[in-house]
């Protein structure tokens, strides 16, 4: 997901509305198409800050529209010009760009379409805004929970008109859909799925296995199982895309099959060319993958029985439809874990940032009132005045952080360029972290070439890269430790910084995230170090700022690291923002 907002307020909203809108399948059980048109936009109209809402439902041939503007629902007639001037974006097909010229709206809006449905088939929900920051990663997230909400109702409409001659099986699906909606943990949710899919198709046994791609090719992990003890597959490999399976894996469709032994894919794969000895006995065979809304495959349902041609096309389509319900569910339980896991992440930085700005501002307050008091003289007095300097410091770093971080979310950080010279610029670097370095007996060494060029480039931000880099390995390297910085010119077109320590180390399971916002390794098992996880955040988006790029590099915990800059001498390639 993009980031998502920085307030804790607006999260909880967030929260608070997807909840919200996972009620609506249930309100509109028994709705028709036109009255759920008019209620989802009723309802986004509330929770969606813009100008203007559109839904379209299709049921079956029919279309019923409905439109909502910040004044209210629109006429009848003006839904009908809005659905004309939006055509362009209810094409599956449609390249997001600003609108002009929308019926009683006057400007150029920002649009953001979501499809009801795999493919728009069931309708599509259109917001548009004159803000430019529309739609903000919240926007998306609400717009595309409120559309999976119709999908689950209109699709449960469809899959009720073709079996409504089998009461039997439209009240399993309605307890299905029911359970489905209001279900956010995928292991209960997956589980329901295969119990209900296996006994509706009449299967002796079903299973759902993820996808989960490895190196060599892709492997599947059994995650539910209906009609036989878990244990049966205890002691057989895991299915991988071989002619028979790969189909369904691959999300290419159904594959149904009356006697799976006569088909010609079977038994074509070693190490056992067939049904391994003590499997589970499948003749009939039918496999349904499971779809993300954006295309990308789930998993498979797997269903299977020891008699011949036992399943049906019927069987087919409840399978299909089931499928169908479970991928929905699925993007809406994670959706809703995302903003759950955004919220916690936004607790736990507001948590450090009380810590890390509060002890600070302690010590500097228990030097000022011993001073205030005449508790201190002389050398003592000195030595507090210098406490109250270094806290005080402290404290301006972490807000210029978390200032920065302000900035480069809100897009306005912009480069003041000029001709740089880099050896300048990494010695004035090493200048403000030695005082530091030398309490902790650190020796800081240089290694920088002759001929390095002038880069065109922002010399504060510059100094700033190379002094975070510099912070971070003294304050992670023991006491009698070594920092080294190299620069060099590599190219003609670029020049190479890097900064490596003697220090803790990462471990490799950290080092795709070390660059993240408010991203620390744990400190119960790493390093236990202050901070907010800003620091190499900042690094990155400077460096990127420059058109360079950024990477870090270490053997293991407590083998030392080391973080390398690559910088164009030209500077950025287009224009800074």
């Amino acid at each position: 997901m993009d980031e998502v907002s920085e307030d804790p307020l607006v999260l909880r909203r967030c929260v608070r509305d997807l909840v919200a809108l996972s009620t609506l399948p249930a309100v509109w059980a028994k709705s028709e198409p036109r009255a759920i048109a008019e209620e989802l936009a009723d309802v986004l109209r509330r929770m969606v800050p813009t100008e203007l809402l559109f839904v379209r439902v299709a049921d079956g041939k029919r279309r019923y529209e409905a439109a909502a503007t910040t004044a209210g629902r629109c006429e009848a007639h003006a839904c009908r010009e809005l659905a004309r001037a939006l055509a362009p974006a209810m094409d599956p097909a449609w390249t997001p760009a600003p609108l002009q010229g929308l019926p009683g709206l006057a400007g150029s809006l920002s649009v953001c379409a979501v499809p009801i449905g795999f493919d728009a088939t069931n309708g599509t929900v259109i917001a548009a805004s004159l803000s430019s920051d529309f739609p903000s990663a919240i926007d998306r997230l609400l717009l595309r929970t409120a559309a999976n909400a119709a999908a689950v109702v209109l699709e449960r409409r469809q899959t009720e008109e073709h079996l409504r001659d089998d009461q039997r099986t439209v009240d399993t699906l309605h307890r299905i859909g029911a359970s489905l909606v209001s279900e956010l943990d995928r292991q209960r949710l997956l589980q329901m799925v295969t119990d209900e899919a296996t006994a509706l198709t009449g299967a002796e046994f079903g299973a759902f296995f993820f996808n989960v791609q490895e190196a060599r090719g892709g492997s599947y992990m059994l995650y539910t199982l209906a009609g036989a003890p878990r244990e049966t597959f205890a002691n057989f490999p895991m299915p991988r895309a071989t002619a028979l399976f790969g189909p369904t894996f691959r999300g290419e469709g159904v594959v149904r099959i009356d006697d799976v032994r006569q088909d010609p894919r079977y038994g074509r794969n070693p190490p056992h060319h067939g049904t391994p000895p003590g499997h589970l006995p499948v003749r009939s065979y039918l496999a349904v993958p499971v779809k993300s809304r954006s295309g990308a495959v789930h998993g498979g349902l797997f269903f299977g029985h020891a008699t011949p041609g036992v399943f049906t096309e019927r069987d087919e389509r409840l399978a299909l439809g089931i499928a169908g319900w479970a991928a929905l569910a699925l993007d809406n339980a994670v959706l809703y874990h995302e903003a759950q896991t955004a919220s916690r992440a936004k607790d736990d930085f507001l948590a450090t940032v009380s810590h890390e700005l509060r002890t600070p501002v302690n010590a500097v307050l228990g030097w000022v009132t011993m001073l205030s008091q005449g508790a201190l003289e002389g050398d003592r007095a000195r030595a507090a005045i210098a406490a109250i300097e270094r806290n005080t410091r402290a404290q301006v770093a972490l807000i210029e952080d978390l200032l920065d971080v302000s900035r480069f979310l809100g897009g306005s950080v912009r480069l003041e360029l000029s001709d740089v010279n880099v050896r300048e610029a990494v010695e004035g670097a090493v200048d403000a972290v030695q005082v530091v370095a030398r309490s902790k007996g650190i020796e800081i060494r240089t290694a920088l070439d002759a001929d390095l060029p002038r880069l065109r480039a922002d010399a504060t931000r510059l100094r700033q890269i190379v002094w975070n880099l510099l912070s971070n390995a003294v304050k992670f390297s023991p006491p009698g430790g070594e920092v080294e910085v190299r620069a060099c010119r590599e190219t003609e077109a670029e020049v190479v910084i890097t900064v490596s320590d003697t220090g803790d180390g990462i471990d490799p399971a950290f080092l795709p995230h070390v660059f993240d916002r408010f991203s620390q390794a744990d400190p119960s098992t790493t390093r236990e170090h202050s901070g907010l996880g800003l620091g190499l955040w900042i690094v990155r988006h400077l460096t990127e700022l420059h058109g360079g790029r950024v990477w870090a590099a270490s053997p293991g915990l407590g083998q030392g690291a080391s973080f390398t800059v690559r910088l164009p001498v030209s500077g950025p390639s287009s224009a800074v923002p």
